[in-house]
């Protein structure tokens, strides 16, 4: 892929610097970052300078080419640009990302993910992720696009077996469920449901048990359900809807 071409895919998500960045949208202090390109005894690295409001607010960060934080420079030991070959090319970019945390939409962290690009090389490089105000770095669990957020949910069908020995616990996001079992292989010693009272309750050939929402108020099936099998001979077979 050539570099216009990387661009032209890269451009819509991406965007420059250049004083711009603001991932909290609106602020009351409209923290932003003006990044550079220095070179410190021989090593290139990226200086990150904190403004606020437009204005220098004394909060500098200093980061190799591979995001790493690195001590800064005393006054007069670095030059501005590249220390030369090809990373005269390198570029400078970011973008805005969330980080949602418990994977629901529950808690919703916005984070700036800084990044390079080597015109030379075609090499693009994650330099690190930070706090959206620039505070500190900061370590994404479940990153994601910003734009995905919000959008309307959708059910799906879905069908497994469980063959076997096996510990099933139903997922987070179930709307219905109905299992049916097909063998049980020692009636002495059954597949078992637990609920989330602590209830166990034993399964037998030909049952069909189904469990869904009555309300529009509850989307979801709640609490703990876990179905315990320990023959080699059990078949169970499980039908869902669920919510993604």
């Amino acid at each position: 892929m050539t570099r216009d071409q990387l661009q032209a895919v890269l451009q819509p998500f991406f965007e420059r610097l250049a004083g711009q960045l603001n991932c909290l949208g609106t602020t009351a202090n409209g923290l932003e970052s003006d990044p550079q390109i220095i070179c410190i005894n021989g090593v290139t690295a990226i200086q990150w300078v904190v403004k606020d409001n437009g204005q220098p607010n004394g909060v500098v960060h200093y980061t190799d080419v591979n995001g790493a934080v690195i001590p800064a420079p005393a006054p007069g030991t670095f030059t501005l640009g590249p220390c030369g070959g090809t990373e005269e090319n390198v570029e400078i970019r970011s973008r805005c990302l969330c980080d949602d945390v418990n994977g629901d939409g529950t808690n919703i962290v916005r984070f700036v993910q800084f990044y390079t690009y080597n015109a030379s090389t075609n090499v693009i490089t994650i330099t690190g992720n930070w706090l959206a105000d620039l505070s500190a770095t900061y370590n994404p669990v479940n990153p994601v696009d910003c734009d995905t957020l919000g959008q309307p949910s959708q059910v799906i069908q879905t069908r497994i077996d469980l063959n076997g020995a096996t510990v099933w616990n139903r997922p987070a996001n179930v709307q219905s469920m109905t299992i049916k079992v097909r063998r049980v292989g020692d009636a002495i010693n059954p597949p078992i449901v637990t609920d989330h009272l602590g209830n166990n309750t034993p399964l037998f050939v030909g049952d069909v048990e189904t469990w869904s929402v009555l309300d529009s108020s509850s989307l979801l099936l709640a609490g703990n359900f876990t179905i315990t099998s320990v023959n080699a001979n059990d078949f169970i077979t499980i039908l869902m809807t669920q919510i993604i």
